[in-house]
């Protein structure tokens, strides 16, 4: 959702196809490159710390792209540092949730438990471009931005609190 908002953001920002390439660019380099530090942190480090400093990281850069966008302060710049932090926060949480699955779910309900988080993270893929584009078209990006990062922090709450 934050990707096809961020792009439609920069499209209303300028008209330079570079920045709107970039805006791609910036979501999808970060799993790229961070992919397999982020697994190799995710087995050697504490995972519910990882996770509180990734999801902490994700929630400021969501609040501050919120408190940006709302007056219309953000620039083209701006959005792509700030949607690449979120990037770099997603790529690292990643591995995080997969390997910490067992560790909250009782054995007996674990192979449910990594069907289930398998179908969420990829099931909604094809729906989300049109049902955000939707979504954004009607609320003028702001709408997504405010999801993202309430999302963000109701994640940072479960954790902290588990």
């Amino acid at each position: 959702m934050q990707d096809t908002a961020g792009t439609w953001l920069m499209t209303a920002l300028t008209t330079s196809p570079l920045l709107i390439v970039l805006m791609q660019t910036v979501a999808s380099l970060p799993v790229l490159l961070l992919g397999l530090p982020a697994g190799a942190a995710a087995d050697i480090l504490d995972r519910r710390r990882l996770l509180l400093f990734w999801v902490g990281l994700m929630l400021g850069a969501a609040a501050l792209l919120s408190a940006l966008t709302l007056p219309g302060w953000i620039g083209p710049y701006t959005l792509l540092i700030l949607t690449c932090l979120l990037s770099v926060g997603s790529a690292m949480t990643g591995p995080t949730w997969q390997a910490i699955v067992p560790e909250l779910v009782p054995r007996v309900e674990l192979p449910s438990a990594i069907a289930l988080n398998m179908l969420a993270s990829t099931s909604p893929g094809p729906l989300v471009p049109p049902i955000t584009g939707r979504h954004t078209y009607f609320s003028l990006m702001l709408h997504c931005v405010y999801v993202a990062a309430a999302a963000t922090a109701y994640v940072l709450i479960v954790t902290i609190s588990t």
